[in-house]
């Protein structure tokens, strides 16, 4: 087998590193890779062991079924640790396919189709022949398949897996490059900017604040909604963090009901939940200890809501802690109530009082065959709410003048108590209730009835119904195609000229629009948009679009139907707008 010495070309003559060449037969020729024994000897003083093979396979040119090379990644660095090992650990080769080159038959024709590698791959054998640093993430990702020894860079095959060949389509190859340049320069830039700021505000604002401002980097758009669009774990944020968000929220919330209403209402819906749901934990947590009648006031003080849901009717809370038998509400008096509310509509005055779950509903013996009479807590407390009621009725005018708070009345004070738990015993449980509803003045609540009632609006909450969840949905799926339409109008470019004295106005599309594809998908949208009309409506069919042939409406005929159908055609369009008009972005601003 004839060997053809292609000689020691690396660096143009620079270094003493050997390539020779071997044809294997008519249509495959193999090029191997020898280090120059300065390279030999720095790796013996560096590395613990010299390896016993220097002369390994770096290049396959082939021309089988079409003509195709191959690279063999090898580390050619004598203080790498994995000197002459392949580069890529089990990903043994990178070959181009097609390659449009004959095979080599002298040292310049290697050289020169070494020259012609795409941007993104090295080379110089002397640095090891594969993809160059900046890229090598695309390997690292493609190793993540286990199964992966091989990666094609195929011309006119799409980016797929086949047995332990990866191929990956040259121009995605070439499109995550350019993106990963991008990213490079973006972050580069970004550091200049802070490093701008920081020298800036060190040496100018901290010396002459009143000439030179403080400066900060300005806020580049898009960034929190790339962050989300991550997919960033909401655990790994940090509680600065969070609470900024809110903040943001907060100070954006006008803005997001008129662009998004829909989105705001799910957000207000999800964070009630949650609340809700932080809410009950707590209730349960407290209930399981025994906790003073502060702590069980505090967390009523917290969460007033808890008082409507008691009533039934939407009350507002005055006071806690409210003097009710003296010259104010605020500071005077010594009859004292947990808490003063009133009905929302009528301003009828309530008065609340909250004990502890551990205070005894009934006395411990019976009175008489199974009866049992209430314990004299709650008797006291019962009357504790009576004589507030009376003090307040007997003081409600001067207390309207002293405290400036003339929106309250007494026509029919009610009073409520939280008291206790359910008892379980058949007798007991008959005991308390045949007492509770006697108690014509003051309503009697134990503090699981309370709980059960947040448990309840939690699942009111939870499970609303198919109508209310797709309503929301259609909501949220047309604001998108609003925004999408809008975008489209955008892709035309508004100029004017005279004839005869007479001003004429034309639409010109943006360079680099799609103009034929821009017209279709705004077909697409028209009809989407009269199937959004007519689901809201209720009034089938709902138009998704047409068909192959253009001629035909597709119609969806339930609301169900066409919001699912409607949420994949609006990614769709959203897609191809980008196709269209790649360089949208830049007159959307």
């Amino acid at each position: 087998m004839p060997r053809k010495p292609v000689g020691s070309r690396i660096y143009r003559g620079t270094s003493d590193d050997h390539l020779t060449i071997e044809e294997m037969n008519p249509q495959l020729i193999e090029v191997y890779y020898e280090p120059s024994p300065e390279k030999l000897k720095l790796a013996a003083e560096v590395l613990d062991e010299v390896p016993s093979v220097t002369r390994k396979k770096l290049l396959e040119f082939g021309s089988l079924q079409g003509h195709f090379l191959t690279i063999y990644p090898l580390n050619t660095i004598p203080t790498h640790r994995e000197f002459m090992e392949p580069k890529y650990g089990r990903i043994e080769s990178i070959t181009l396919d097609p390659w449009d080159y004959d095979l080599p038959q002298t040292e310049d024709d290697v050289w020169g189709q070494l020259e012609a590698l795409p941007a993104g791959l090295t080379k110089d054998p002397s640095y090891g022949l594969g993809v160059q640093n900046d890229y090598r993430i695309i390997v690292n990702a493609i190793k993540q398949i286990p199964e992966v020894k091989h990666i094609v860079l195929a011309g006119d095959r799409p980016t797929s897996l086949d047995g332990d060949r990866y191929y990956l389509n040259l121009r995605e190859f070439d499109g995550l490059r350019r993106a990963v340049n991008r990213i490079k320069a973006q972050k580069q830039s970004e550091g200049a900017q802070d490093k701008l700021v920081l020298a800036r505000n060190t040496l100018l604002s901290n010396v002459l604040p009143h000439r030179f401002a403080e400066t900060k980097r300005a806020y580049k758009p898009d960034t929190i909604f790339k962050l989300i669009e991550a997919k960033a774990p909401a655990q790994s944020l940090s509680k600065a963090d969070r609470s900024a968000a809110v903040k943001l929220v907060e100070q954006s919330k006008r803005k997001l009901a008129e662009e998004s209403p829909a989105e705001l209402l799910q957000l207000k819906n999800d964070l009630e939940l949650v609340s809700l749901e932080a809410l009950i934990a707590k209730f349960e947590e407290m209930l399981g200890k025994t906790l003073v009648e502060n702590q069980w006031q505090k967390l009523f003080n917290e969460n007033p809501f808890i008082l409507n849901m008691v009533f039934g009717y939407p009350v507002v809370k005055i006071r806690d802690q409210a003097h009710v038998g003296g010259q104010t509400l605020a500071g005077s008096g010594s009859t004292i109530t947990d808490f003063l509310i009133k009905h929302k509509m009528s301003n009828n005055i309530a008065l609340f009082e909250i004990k502890t779950p551990q205070t005894s509903l009934l006395n411990k013996t019976a009175y008489r065959g199974g009866l049992y009479s209430p314990a004299s807590d709650v008797v006291g407390a019962i009357s504790q709410i009576l004589d507030q009621k009376y003090e307040l009725q007997k003081s409600i005018a001067s207390i309207k003048d002293s405290s400036r708070q003339y929106d309250i009345e007494s026509y029919a004070v009610h009073g409520v108590l939280i008291v206790g738990r359910m008892p379980a015993d058949p007798d007991r449980l008959k005991s308390f209730e045949l007492f509770r509803a006697n108690s014509k003045d003051v309503a009697v609540f134990t503090f699981d009835e309370v709980l059960e009632k947040l448990k309840l609006l939690l699942r009111f909450l939870s499970e609303r119904s198919p109508e209310v969840m797709t309503t929301s949905k259609l909501m949220q799926l047309e604001t998108r195609l609003l925004k999408l339409q809008d975008k489209y109008g955008k892709a035309f470019v508004g100029s004017t000229f005279e004839i005869n004295g007479v001003s004429h106005g034309v639409l010109k599309l943006h360079e680099g629009v799609d103009g034929k594809r821009l017209t279709e998908l705004m077909g697409t949208a028209g009809l989407l948009k009269i199937g959004f009309e007519r689901a809201r409506l209720g009034e089938p069919p709902f138009p998704l679009g047409a068909d192959a042939s253009k001629n035909r409406a597709v119609n969806a005929m339930t609301v169900e139907d066409f919001v699912q159908r409607a949420e994949s055609q609006v990614e769709s369009l959203e897609t191809e707008l980008d196709a269209a008009w790649p360089t949208s972005e830049s007159h959307l601003k």
